[in-house]
């Protein structure tokens, strides 16, 4: 009787429908006879053989294999997380350490900058650098051009620029884009000569403007001011810039 009942418990390979079963897929559970019935299986059903770690499976059924398989898959993924850690760590401290020789120099130059922390916008938008070939500052530089509503980034502006350079890439008929000279007609329409740029008085309780010389450079221009990782300026036309109440 136990024998027969045996028997009946057996089932076919589910595969060629012919043999005895004797495998049975750790991925998808299918019963197969030989190695032919197993690859055949794999291709039609596109199964990699590989039992899914974090597939559920019933107290009843768990066994040894399914232990050491749930603490492989534990130590794989200790494994990974902190391999990520200290890829993370290095590269937070390589860029720390371009971040605070930016700030050194910037300082050094009597420039009052100020990094915000790590993962806020203004921060990630920042591609201003201290070009060690040139020992000089590479800023980013940001313009609002008030009236027409446009803001216009620079990523990188050598130190020694003019502010009348940076202004030259948006106005100036041989070196800007002419959409962008469209853009900005009212103030070209005004005369450059009208053409007033502003720098806010960052920490400041008077909520104040300076109001810039274009033909000094970045580094003159910003010493003694503060600046939050970039410098953006505000550019107005003459007589419309009664809002910048505060100037000096």
């Amino acid at each position: 009787m136990e024998e027969e009942k045996a028997n009946s418990c057996k089932r076919k390979c589910e595969v060629c429908e012919v043999t005895e079963s004797k495998y049975k897929c750790p991925g998808c559970s299918m019963q197969t006879c030989s190695l032919p019935c197993v690859k055949r299986h794999k291709v039609q059903n596109e199964c990699d053989g590989k039992r899914c770690k974090t597939a559920f499976v019933d107290i009843k059924e768990f066994s040894d294999q399914n232990l050491l398989s749930d603490y492989r898959f534990l130590e794989d993924v200790s494994r990974n997380t902190d391999s990520a850690t200290r890829d993370s760590l290095k590269m937070f401290k390589s860029h720390n350490k371009h971040r605070y020789n930016f700030l050194k120099q910037a300082r050094a130059r009597k420039i009052n900058l100020h990094l915000l922390s790590y993962g806020m916008t203004r921060q990630k938008e920042n591609t201003s650098m201290f070009n060690y070939k040139k020992k000089c500052l590479v800023w980013r530089v940001k313009l609002k051009f008030i009236h027409e509503g446009l803001e216009q980034t620079i990523l990188r502006v050598d130190e020694t620029t003019t502010l009348k350079d940076i202004l030259g890439r948006f106005i100036d008929p041989e070196m800007s884009d002419p959409l962008i000279r469209y853009k900005l007609k009212s103030y070209i329409n005004s005369g450059i000569e009208k053409i007033r740029v502003y720098l806010k008085k960052e920490g400041s309780l008077d909520n104040g403007y300076f109001l810039l010389d274009q033909s000094q450079s970045l580094t003159q221009i910003l010493k003694n001011k503060t600046v939050f990782e970039y410098p953006e300026f505000h550019v107005l036309i003459s007589g419309r810039d009664e809002e910048y109440y505060n100037v000096i």
